[in-house]
């Protein structure tokens, strides 16, 4: 019930305009996750989930996908920005690990519902619950590029007809 009441309080404060701090915010996310019986979230997770804020409703880069979740891991220090490079460390999730805010979902081919995700990328932003997630992400649902937005969308797994779909895990080295 706490971690509900804390998602909620968020996301008021988010769309109040209510500036609130960094270590805030991610005291925020500790309790809503602790609170729902999960255990420790990494903190490179956190850096993300904190970060992913600053560009809802904007468009990043060129409005790619990929665009978004790069800026976010150059933001939080957890990628170079050197192209030539391999771009970040990260795991994939077995599917028996938990899934946390901050982890990385990779879809190739995946067809969800109505949506095609034939090569796309998006952090998780929150659990709605088992095999239900609100993920951030660019390029879904435009006809081009200029009207790329960040959206936070839900992402329901039982509903997955065809594809795969990969969490990943950035580790912070």
């Amino acid at each position: 019930m706490e971690a509900i009441f804390m998602w909620i309080l968020y996301v008021i404060m988010i769309f109040a305009g209510i500036s609130i701090g960094r270590k805030l915010r991610c005291i925020a996310l500790l309790i809503m996750i602790s609170g729902a019986g999960y255990g420790q979230v990494p903190d490179a997770n956190c850096d993300i989930w904190i970060s992913v804020d600053q560009y809802i409703g904007k468009r990043v880069g060129t409005g790619l996908c990929k665009d978004m979740v790069d800026s976010v891991l150059i933001n939080t220090n957890l990628m170079m920005s050197d192209s030539g490079r391999a771009g970040y460390y990260h795991y994939t999730l077995e599917k028996d690990e938990i899934v946390y805010p901050g982890d990385i979902i990779r879809f190739k081919g995946a067809i969800i519902g109505s949506l095609e995700y034939l090569d796309h990328i998006a952090i998780v932003y929150a659990i709605k619950k088992s095999n239900a997630y609100y993920i951030v992400h660019q390029n879904v649902g435009v006809d081009n590029l200029e009207d790329s937005r960040v959206v936070v969308t839900l992402l329901k797994l039982k509903k997955k007809k065809k594809g795969s779909v990969e969490f990943h895990r950035v580790i912070n080295i």
